[in-house]
């Protein structure tokens, strides 16, 4: 049985889920207050928001409301007369009107976030070639990290884990570019693209074809990261919490059973060797098995349903035959995030 530090998942990561009035408006219900949100509507066909407390409401520069990005490969910018989040409170975020269009965050559709807590809007790192800011949940393997990139070489940058990260997005904020994804099953010599259906590249400018350490992870030279602010979304195994994983498909609509040791809150799936979209499922939309309604976070389109897996108590069972899940002789990375089977204080959680 897995054991894992933390007791209550909770309050470290949690998804929301709201139907949107067109409204000035303070969500409450995540349990802690947030310190990375990424917002989709689940019934618009509209690209995700993505706020943190590291960017906070200057962002790389001075912009008239929070700033935001999205995951596709646009610059931040500020709301643009779009509703947005404007605060972070302690059990949500304040949502509030630009000068048009509510539709990002708060419109007439019904809504999900996924929130992560780090510690604020985080504090200066000098462990890499290139200083820092992070703001980072060391028990919870999560840590958000922002840096100015002044030339072209390679560097180092600190995360403040601790721990070595095995899943982290990357993202330049003030210019064009997509989301750097590295995966550790994937290795660093390959990268993905997380607002790209894209298989892995083979591609020195991603990580320098260097692997994380506890303390740093190493950029390669890539043009995009010359003279550019960035962003990075860092996440570390944690025994009974945050798994970041593969799998091989068998093809089989009785599929093989991915142990996380913990009841998965939300799996992103990504089959690596080809071209297909990312998978995202969490424990708030269907919320019964088989059937866990996906969204995808290279797309701008609206939810869809599969019937491709089971959550339980400990892990995930394949159901299907999809290859965007199963194919046979595929290979599948996973990021999973969820409750414990037993924390520190002995309390176990029970199947969905």
């Amino acid at each position: 049985m897995a054991y894992s530090a933390i007791d209550k998942s909770s309050l470290n990561f949690n998804v929301l889920k709201w139907a949107g009035n067109d409204s000035n408006r303070t969500l409450t219900g995540v349990g802690f207050q947030p310190d990375a949100v990424w917002i989709k509507p689940l019934n618009l066909n509209y690209s995700w928001t993505v706020a943190d407390a590291v960017r906070g409401a200057t962002g790389n520069g001075t912009y008239s409301g929070t700033v935001l990005l999205n995951s596709n490969s646009a610059p931040e910018g500020d709301t643009n007369g779009n509703g947005a989040i404007t605060a972070f409170t302690s059990d949500g975020y304040t949502l509030t009107d630009g000068t048009s269009d509510f539709g990002r965050v708060n419109g007439s559709y019904n809504y999900v976030s996924w929130n992560w807590k780090a510690n604020g809007a985080g504090s200066a790192n000098t462990d890499g070639s290139l200083d820092s800011t992070v703001s980072v949940n060391t028990n919870a393997g999560f840590s958000i990290v922002k840096w100015h990139n002044n030339t072209g070489s390679v560097q180092t940058i600190g995360h403040g884990l601790g721990k070595v990260p095995k899943f982290i997005v990357m993202k330049v904020l003030s210019s064009t570019g997509s989301w750097n994804t590295y995966h550790d099953k994937i290795g660093n010599t390959h990268g993905l693209y997380i607002n790209s259906d894209a298989g892995d590249e083979n591609n020195d400018a991603f990580w320098n074809d260097t692997s994380p350490t506890s303390t740093v992870f190493t950029t390669g030279t890539n043009g995009n990261l010359v003279n550019n602010h960035l962003v990075a979304y860092c996440f570390a195994d944690v025994e009974g919490y945050q798994k970041i994983g593969e799998y091989k498909g068998n093809g089989l609509t009785d599929g093989q059973f991915i142990y996380t040791g913990f009841k998965p809150s939300l799996i992103i799936i990504k089959r690596s060797d080809t071209t297909k979209n990312w998978y995202a499922h969490d424990y708030k939309r269907a919320g019964y098995n088989p059937q866990n309604d996906y969204l995808s976070t290279n797309l701008s389109a609206v939810e869809g349903s599969y019937t491709e897996f089971d959550i339980y108590s400990n892990g995930f069972k394949l159901r299907g035959s999809g290859t965007g899940h199963n194919t046979s002789g595929a290979k599948y990375v996973y990021y999973a995030v969820g409750q414990s089977l037993v924390g520190s204080n002995d309390v176990p959680c029970t199947a969905r």
